[in-house]
């Protein structure tokens, strides 16, 4: 059924998306107020919306979406009903019904989906239950095993909860005014207040948020509309194909990330370039996923899944959007080659689906990352043309970090890697640029610009342009002078805030209004933890290097969440689109936003009062021809020895830490070696807990040290050999120092705990002179004596020997009774090592423990 001329298209659709997304935001207005306990949820949406400004249309879709409130509508805003009405169904079909209605929403909040997903039969997680809340990463809200513990007196009405957090809702989505409010703003706005409630509760499983549920019934009824409009289509069918899922995965992003190979020269920058690629990387996957819904008049709604390295879209399955998408795939990855080679490839592969399909979207998501890797596979193979495109001129050079082809000494990528890498440690928002048309059409590329006027005045105004979409990275006190320069050239604007979910500034609000500039507001979640020194900028790696404890060296850490694809693909049994979209918005929130929050718990200080010098050390850091002092706390038996609460203000803190990347499934973390192992634990037993200690949801993790002029592609490459060696043995454990471990101890066999809280307590004893340096490498090389034949075998052989093996045990004795001349320590030492028999395990202790006590 075809509705009215292009212009009112345009309407219709924001209406249609507006409705879809405030359809059920009575449920969450009803919660609030007891009041409104016996008024219908579609009688409060309509009343919502009316009461912000929407128009009747809108009004009369949210109010008929349950099929029931007998309004007399024209026939057009009758089917525009019958849409959301259907969007409705598709998108909640994840809801597990129960038994005669017994939920209560007093008492019922959001049931994390962590503590239902089972991949082994023997799993029996107990449920746990988010407290109703906002999203913020600073106070994030963990998921709690009792539901007393949600609300704590008031556990039998969450009433007051809802009441609290919907004020600021209603607060938040007032500072727009109703002309310049759009639907990637209202859904932002969503998300920040209804991730941690629920959909349904009375009569459905409370597994699902409200703001999942929300976000893909928008996406589906723009399908619908946009489908309907050019078929001409009168009624809506289950098993009509209305939509097309585009998956997109880009490859060789880490190798292309870590291919730097920076001259001694040009070491100091390394960790700026290596910071600046990491977060264009990240950029380029948001921004192709973008692109498509821009392009085909969608709304960020559509965008299921975006990360680490993939996107997940929902699209008409239209004629435009297919022609619109042939197109877009073949100028994607020619203006990539052009520009890296075959470093990076995007792979697209598309399956039509119905409204029916949808009930098995795990299947059709696990299809899609199937043929996308099949896809990577034979990259280019239909393009040979341009990989043995003829030179047309010799270069002069070749870039001296990342060893592409150029005229210059160090290419012009890689210098604007490196101004990006300091823009991004001191920003607090991203803005995406979509440029108009008409100034388009005079740029055929980046590196062909015919008019060096628009060149100039336009590509040279962001710090990163590409397939006419600008990016700018800002501080807030930039902002508004940035977009009054840039809105006329564009068709449309987006602010991002990074890193905090409150993103609407009353000021910029106003300012931007009163001038008229219509801008859309969001949040984006991004690691971006690094060392920064406020004076200086940021820590280069031989900086970080000088921090850590004993030898000076940078540790690297990578942690990659196991079984992944099981998870999503049987782990939710039921796999429906909204309960996909929580799983997914859920590990988002973890891996990309709530480990930076993580990252800053471990720092040094510019300074500290004089009560607390006792408490720390000092360390001297080179910049240029100065040199300045930083502060690190004292460390004893692997507990921290805090300064006082003025000592830790947050303006006296600068992060150790440094993220190379964190999206998807996949961490990556670059710190002082000795800080990597100590935060390598902190992170896994958080992820532990936010996934409700799920026995089936597990992470893998593994460590290299090397010192900060080693090359960083090398260094992964070993870091992802200790991560390989983590999964091949088993998951759920850590590899470094060439051994692998589980994370908690089981039966006889030691875990990484443990561990390291025995090479704390042999460096304890090194300082305080108890027992000798050359006791601990004797230690180590007893180990090699008695237990280096089992170095390369199989994980359960190892385990077995070091189960049965006892022939050390007369030489450990006498090595204690020469070495340790205190009874009471040569005592402790002998219980430690032989009756729990640690000293089959004491690689990893042995190893921390020697790392400590050098002093270079």
């Amino acid at each position: 059924m075809k509705f009215l001329d292009n212009e009112n298209v345009i309407n219709d659709q924001k209406d249609i998306s507006m409705a879809a997304l405030l359809h059920d935001i009575g449920k969450f207005w009803q919660r609030s107020y007891k009041k409104y306990h016996r008024i219908s949820h579609e009688k409060l949406s309509q009343n919502f919306v009316k009461t912000i400004g929407l128009n009747v249309q809108v009004e009369n879709m949210v109010l008929s979406h349950m099929g029931k409130a007998g309004l007399s509508l024209n026939s057009k805003d009758k089917f525009f009903a019958e849409i959301i009405k259907k969007s409705d169904i598709f998108s909640s079909k994840e809801r597990e019904d129960r038994i005669n209605g017994t939920g209560d929403t007093k008492v019922d909040p959001l049931v994390s989906i962590f503590s239902k997903l089972k991949i082994d039969e023997k799993n029996n997680t107990d449920e746990h239950f988010y407290p109703v809340n906002k999203l913020e990463l600073k106070n994030l809200s963990f998921p709690m095993k009792s539901k007393k513990d949600v609300a704590g007196k008031l556990w039998n009405n969450l009433e007051y909860s809802y009441k609290k957090i919907w004020e600021e809702f209603y607060n938040d989505i007032k500072k727009v005014s109703i002309e310049y409010l759009t639907v990637d703003t209202v859904c932002h706005i969503l998300r920040k207040y209804t991730s941690l409630i629920p959909s349904a509760v009375y009569k459905s499983y409370p597994d699902i948020s409200l703001f999942d549920h929300s976000k893909t019934t928008a996406a589906i009824a723009q399908c619908l509309y946009q489908y309907v409009q050019e078929k001409g289509e009168n009624s809506i069918n289950d098993k009509i194909r209305y939509f097309t899922l585009v998956s997109g995965e880009i490859s060789g992003i880490q190798e292309f990330i870590y291919n730097i190979s920076s001259p001694q020269i040009l070491k100091r920058g390394m960790a700026k370039r290596f910071r600046g690629r990491s977060f264009y990387t990240n950029l380029l996957n948001e921004n192709l996923a973008r692109i498509i819904v821009d392009r085909l008049d969608l709304a960020e709604t559509n965008i299921l899944w975006c990360g680490g390295g993939h996107f997940l879209i929902i699209t008409p399955n239209t004629d435009k959007a297919k022609n619109i998408l042939d197109e877009y795939e073949e100028e994607i990855n020619k203006y990539i080659f052009e520009k890296y080679g075959d470093r990076l490839f995007l792979s697209l592969t598309f399956q039509h689906v119905s409204g029916k399909d949808l009930d098995n979207f795990a299947i059709l998501k696990e299809n899609m990352i199937y043929n996308n890797t099949k896809k990577n596979k034979q990259k280019y193979l239909d393009r040979l043309d341009l990989i043995f495109k003829d030179e047309e001129s010799i270069p002069m050079n070749i870039c001296k970090i990342c060893g592409s082809i150029s005229n210059e000494y160090i290419c012009e990528k890689c210098d604007k890697d490196e101004d990006i890498g300091d823009k991004i440690t001191r920003a607090d928002f991203i803005v995406r640029v979509v440029i108009k048309d008409s100034i388009t059409d005079s740029i055929q590329n980046e590196t062909d610009i015919k008019n060096e006027t628009i060149q100039n005045e336009t590509i040279k105004d962001f710090d990163i342009y590409e397939f006419n979409t600008g990016y700018l990275i800002l501080k807030k006190e930039n902002l508004l002078e940035k977009i009054e320069k840039i809105h006329e050239k564009s068709s449309k604007i987006q602010v991002f805030s990074l890193n905090n979910t409150d993103f609407l500034d009353n000021d910029i609000i106003g300012k931007l209004e009163e001038k008229n500039i219509h801008v859309s507001f969001g949040f984006s979640f991004f690691g971006n933890t690094i060392p920064y020194h406020d004076k200086y900028g940021p820590l280069d790696f031989e900086h970080i290097a000088k921090i850590s404890k004993g030898t000076k060296k940078l540790g690297m850490l990578k942690m990659n969440v196991d079984n992944v694809e099981k998870l999503f693909e049987t782990g939710l049994g039921y796999t429906s689109i909204s309960r996909i979209s929580t799983l997914s918005s859920l590990l988002d929130i973890f891996i990309s936003g709530y480990i930076n929050e993580i990252m800053k718990e471990y720092y040094v200080l510019h300074d500290v009062c004089p009560e607390c010098r006792e408490k720390v050390e000092y360390i001297e850091l080179s910049f240029s021809e100065n040199v300045i002092k930083v502060y690190r706390e004292k460390e004893r038996e692997g507990k921290i020895e805090k300064v006082c609460n003025q000592c830790i203000d947050n303006d006296n803190k600068i992060p150790i830490l440094y993220t190379g990347y964190s999206g998807g499934d996949d961490i990556l973390i670059i710190g002082p070696w000795d800080v990597i192992i100590r935060s390598s634990k902190e992170i896994r037993d958080r992820f532990k807990k936010y996934t409700c200690m799920n026995t089936d949801v597990n992470i893998s993790a593994g460590i290299c040290m090397y010192g900060p002029k080693f090359p960083i592609d090398r260094a992964t490459c070993m870091a992802d050999e200790m991560l390989d060696k983590s999964k091949t043995l088993g998951k759920n454990r850590i590899s470094l120092f060439n051994e692998t471990v589980t994370w908690d101890r089981f039966d006889r066999f030691k875990g990484y705990e443990e561990l390291l809280e025995f090479a704390n307590r042999l460096e304890s004893l090194v300082e305080t002179e108890k027992v000798t340096r050359s006791f601990v490498y004797s230690l180590f090389s007893l180990y090699r004596q008695k237990f280096g034949d089992i170095k390369n075998s199989e994980f359960e052989h190892k385990m077995i020997a070091r189960i049965e093996r006892k022939r050390y045990e007369h030489m450990l004795k006498y090595m204690l009774v020469r070495n340790v001349k205190d009874k009471a320590i040569r005592e402790e030492l002998d219980k430690k090592l032989n009756a729990d028999r640690m000293f089959p395990w004491i690689e990893i202790p042995a190893s921390i423990a020697i790392y400590k006590m050098r002093q270079r």
